[in-house]
């Protein structure tokens, strides 16, 4: 659901929430509120405010209370103030509005000015559906279903989904829907996709009309991708990262060649491959570099920390859609965890959607860097002979055993598939010069690695292989 939908929520609050409640209230309150939606013109809004605030001086009431929320959150009749508007919003909710604690969740979940913030909307959102709100139910089925503020959960979002959907409420249908199709949090299930995809179309969803136009899920397994290198390895499931960014940051620069792979919110689930190219310059610690995606080109400027961060400089970006050739949205490179092996840059990237106002779906990203591959297998030959593993064949842990000719400011043992995934990371500090060997114990499962040593100016690499 596109975020302009999202946000009018919060309108449609106050237009129409409440009117069950009228006779509850005296006929100025009644006008009070006619006036603040705009459908009566014959008083100041300033006057309707003034109306329900000496209301409350009477009565606490939980509707005049999230009315008045609303004006002070929009300025409607009195100057706005976003403290006094929570504050309205959350006793509005505790005394039995169940709306207001959707009213308070979109607040928070589309606040600007930097005070977005996730963990407080879901958290509102989930007193809401505690109450049975078939609106908060949605929304904390939302924000589970992304990870949003919490741990990222399907089952826990379909149980709320459902919770909703037994009581039309039409975007709840869709999602319902969507995780039949795709099999999120129960087992795939066309038909009843399609049950409650066509019950939400059928009150006016659009999203459910959209989805099914499309003739697959979006994690199909025989989706049928862009075409990249085949000697690359694209894990069936978002792989972790564990950051590395050598001390020489020099040594990042280049032109490299690879994929970028888009998961589902679990990653648990490939949604698409790309191929990608990226080319780096280095400048006194700061990166140039274009990156390109696709039919996408993005020219990004970026800072490299020591725990194996990279963070882009307000790079905005409009990029194609993951679904569509024809349209473009605008997003925000913010970070990426980047772990960088011998000519090889992996990495775990997170995109901001400016039109949802929040983060994309995880993407994980592996490069192999260009160039004179003579120079690069005589370079290898000479350094590889002075490293050792033993036992190899090994059980559970190897041996390794290597030289250094000078000191080195850190080093790092790191583990790759045949396929140059890396696997496991080992930090070892500072090294002096001689020899060294340490002992690793590779939790990993399949038979064949690679292990490369990275330290300072000197990288070794040998291959190792578990015994059966």
């Amino acid at each position: 659901m596109r975020k302009k939908l999202l946000k009018s929520f919060i309108f449609v609050a106050l237009a129409a929430a409440g009117l069950s409640t009228y006779g509850q209230t005296n006929e100025e309150m009644r006008l009070a509120v006619d006036i603040l939606k705009g459908k009566d013109t014959s008083n100041s809004k300033t006057w309707a405010v003034d109306i329900l605030e000496q209301s409350l001086q009477r009565k606490r009431d939980a509707f005049a209370l999230n009315v008045l929320s609303i004006a002070y959150l929009h300025g409607l009749g009195v100057e706005a103030d976003t403290l006094k508007a929570i504050a309205y919003m959350e006793e509005s909710g505790a005394n039995g509005y169940k709306l207001a604690y959707h009213n308070l969740g979109m607040f928070y979940k589309y606040a600007s000015d930097g005070k977005q913030d996730f963990k407080k909307a879901y958290e509102a959102f989930n007193k809401g559906a505690l109450t049975g709100s078939e609106s908060c139910c949605y929304d904390t089925g939302f924000m589970l279903y992304k990870g949003l503020g919490c741990q990222q959960d399907y089952a826990a979002a379909v149980a709320l989904f459902r919770q909703a959907a037994d009581r039309d409420h039409a975007p709840s249908l869709f999602m319902l829907g969507l995780c039949y199709r795709n099999g999120y949090g129960v087992e795939r299930d066309a038909e009843r996709a399609k049950f409650y995809l066509e019950r939400a179309a059928k009150l006016n969803n659009q999203d459910a009309m959209e989805e099914l136009l499309k003739e697959e899920p979006e994690n199909n397994p025989k989706r049928r991708f862009v075409n990249v290198d085949k000697s690359m390895e694209i894990p069936e499931t978002m792989p972790a990262i564990d950051p590395y960014i050598p001390h020489n940051r020099g040594a990042i620069a280049g032109t490299y060649q690879g994929v970028l792979v888009t998961y589902d919110w679990s990653g648990e689930n490939v949604i698409s491959e790309k191929p990608l190219a990226m080319n780096v310059t280095e400048k006194a610690g700061k990166y140039d570099g274009l990156w390109i995606q696709g039919k996408d080109s993005i020219c990004f400027q970026a800072t490299a920390t020591d725990d194996g961060v990279l963070k882009f400089d307000s790079t905005q970006v409009v990029l194609y859609d993951r679904y569509s050739d024809d349209y473009k949205a605008l997003y925000r490179f913010e970070q990426a965890d980047i772990s960088c092996g011998d000519n090889s840059i992996s990495g775990q990237l997170r995109l901001y959607s400016f039109e949802e106002m929040e983060p994309e779906r995880p993407m994980y990203v592996y490069l192999q860097k260009n160039g004179d591959a003579d120079a690069q297998d005589e370079q290898s030959e000479d350094d590889n002979s002075k490293i050792y593993a033993y036992p190899n064949p090994f059980v559970d842990r190897v041996t390794l055993r290597f030289e250094l000719e000078a000191d080195v400011p850190s080093a790092q043992i790191c583990l790759y598939s045949q396929a140059g995934i890396n696997k496991q990371n080992y930090n070892l500090g500072a090294l002096g010069a001689g020899e060294h060997s340490f002992v690793i114990a590779p939790d990993v499962s399949e038979n064949i690695y690679i292990v490369r040593v990275v330290a300072g100016q000197y990288k070794y690499q040998t291959i190792i292989f578990r015994k059966r």
